[in-house]
């Protein structure tokens, strides 16, 4: 990974993705152009969007391409090694100032292993156990000096947790 002053980070790719974001009810671009900054991109440009941000892109889990997140909770340990990996990036002198995780499956994963040095299928659940008064935005905690940031996951299957303001206060605070 280079460095990048600003990671989002997901779990793994959508099946189609060639692009991130790219789903036909995903809601991730549009929010940067609510935001204060008021400027469209398109998946596809997310390569001049970081180069232009300094907003870097990965996921917990990058060897395996799955269609929704719950097909994960098969193989933990795959999603552990992506983690582990994700872990000895953010100890590099190349790790991001924030990274902000699109949702709380792959929050609550990065968490349960840096604090338990396991993966469960309930990441939520621990997410919720450990900061059990926080919904979404600035996580009261950092890791490794990195400010953390836990956003609503901008999918359209995860459209009944939705909420825009934290995503919109994100993009305000740190662009």
């Amino acid at each position: 990974m280079s460095k990048e002053k600003i990671q989002i980070v997901g779990t793994s790719k959508s099946k189609e993705q060639n692009a991130y974001y790219i789903q036909s009810k995903e809601k991730f671009w549009g929010l940067i152009e609510r935001s204060k900054h008021g400027i469209r991109y398109e998946p596809e440009e997310f390569n001049s969007f970081s180069q232009k941000t300094g907003v870097g892109f990965c996921e917990l889990v990058f060897d395996k391409i799955v269609p929704k997140d719950k097909d994960l909770k098969e193989d933990l340990a795959m999603v552990q090694s992506g983690v582990d990996d994700f872990v000895n990036y953010l100890k590099s002198n190349n790790k991001p100032d924030v990274i902000a995780f699109n949702g709380k499956t792959s929050a609550g994963w990065f968490l349960e292993y840096i604090d338990k040095n396991e993966i469960t299928k309930r990441p939520g659940k621990y997410l919720n156990s450990i900061a059990p008064e926080f919904d979404y935005g600035k996580f009261p905690r950092l890791f490794n000096g990195v400010q953390i940031y836990v956003l609503p996951n901008t999918s359209g299957v995860a459209a009944k947790h939705w909420k825009e303001e934290p995503w919109l206060d994100f993009w305000n605070e740190v662009l």
